[in-house]
């Protein structure tokens, strides 16, 4: 048996450093010594450690009792992600000036991310304050239909989320402006 402690995020990744406990049980001879190995590394005597570096891990591992009898090993996958992604790059708006049509678009080229994205928040006239402080969207480089509250011109933030579920609103872009005006002018 064993036991993972650290955050479980999602689509079954951590996004903390992992502390592995192996729990060996013999109730005749008694467990003698148990072995690990954590990608295809060098087989280690113990019972605890810890993985601390964001990536994919294959681990083995089997325990041997007094009377010498080996526990069939089985493998265990674990994906470690604690970093947010970075902030989007290249962000346009459709259309680029003034529109008298309140319907906008915005795209942006993504950065890489171990665990990929999942989507991306997005915060209309005001900076956010928190990872979730925006409107999440499952779409990952390009927002459609997007109208803006009145006339004028309006901000719009983005940040991204991975599919570990991280998001950090500090590695945020600012969308250039989405500028409405459907009113004519008067003489």
């Amino acid at each position: 048996a064993y036991l993972i402690e650290g955050n479980q995020g999602q689509s079954g990744w951590y996004t903390s450093p992992l502390t592995v406990k192996l729990i060996a049980t013999d109730n005749v001879a008694g467990v003698s010594t148990t072995r690990y190995q954590i990608n295809n590394g060098a087989w280690q005597t113990g019972t605890q450690f810890l993985l601390t570096g964001d990536g994919l891990y294959t681990l083995l591992f089997y325990s041997v009792d007094a009377a010498g009898n080996v526990e069939t090993g089985f493998p265990l996958q674990l994906k470690l992600d604690t970093a947010a992604p970075a902030a989007p790059t290249a962000v346009e708006t459709f259309p680029s000036g003034w529109s008298r049509v309140n319907r906008f678009s915005v795209q942006w080229a993504n950065p890489p991310d171990l665990s990929g994205l999942a989507g991306v928040y997005y915060r209309m006239d005001g900076a956010p304050s928190g990872n979730t402080d925006g409107t999440f969207s499952p779409l990952t480089n390009r927002l459609d239909g997007l109208t803006v509250p009145n006339e004028g011109a309006h901000s719009l933030f983005l940040w991204l989320r991975d599919n570990a579920g991280n998001a950090d609103y500090h590695n945020r872009a600012q969308a250039p402006l989405l500028k409405y005006d459907a009113t004519p002018p008067t003489t």
